[in-house]
């Protein structure tokens, strides 16, 4: 049963976006905003160079590790050098950029991931259509995500934030925990991180939309079944 409540939920959401794209197609001038495609196409593309510096920087300074030290700082330099320069705040601001962007990866993640695998029910986020319900489990996923964000970018900018208590809690007191401390010596989550990521850069490759075949489904397939089979 609640196999058949995602399939039908799923449906709905893609049902809704073929309705809405039919209401811009018969009100095209008054509804479609050309440019709206061109600035997603130019934030796509800005988005993938994020997600490729974000690889590099955990390769080079999160998993090559020479004599204990990193081999290469990357971003922490860069940041480091805006905050030696008087330009603090520009720091402060990249240092958000990146943590925000992973955020909203994350949102973006676990609506792709329910839609796509079915394995629990998704909670989109639709202007004008959130139920309060849903935008609830929205805000407390972002809770538990910006705690693991917040301890993972303590650890990606390690250098920036050396000599503070956040570092000093997550990148000390935390790592030297004596069961915690092996999956930090062997890094192991971020090894679930990269291997996570190139499997779903390759799977989305494969199948890049979220078509489902709404068509095909009969009514059969959504009739309530009696409550002696719940």
């Amino acid at each position: 049963v609640h196999g058949d409540l995602r399939k039908f939920e799923v449906g709905v959401s893609e049902v809704n976006k073929k309705f809405q794209i039919l209401q811009m197609q018969a009100d095209y001038t008054r509804r479609v905003h050309p440019l709206c495609y061109y600035l997603k196409l130019v934030l796509g593309l800005i988005f993938i160079v994020i997600s490729i510096i974000w690889v590099i920087h955990i390769f080079v300074y999160m998993l090559v590790i020479v004599d204990g030290i990193p081999n290469y700082p990357f971003l922490n330099n860069i940041l480091t050098w805006l905050e030696e320069k008087n330009t603090g705040f520009i720091a402060v601001a990249a240092y958000g950029f990146f943590a925000y962007y992973l955020l909203w990866a994350c949102m973006k993640g676990n609506i792709k991931f329910g839609i796509r695998f079915l394995c629990f029910t998704f909670y989109p986020m639709i202007p004008n259509e959130t139920f309060m319900n849903s935008f609830l489990i929205n805000v407390l996923l972002f809770n538990e995500w910006s705690i693991a964000l917040t301890h993972f970018c303590t650890i990606a900018f390690g250098e920036y934030t050396r000599l503070t208590d956040i570092n000093n809690i997550f990148c000390i007191q935390l790592t030297h925990m004596n069961f915690f401390k092996y999956f930090w010596d062997y890094h192991v989550f971020i090894y679930i991180l990269i291997i996570c990521f190139f499997i779903t850069a390759i799977y989305l490759a494969c199948k890049p939309t979220d078509r489902f075949e709404v068509a095909k489904m009969t009514e059969k397939d959504f009739e309530m079944k009696p409550l002696a089979q719940l």
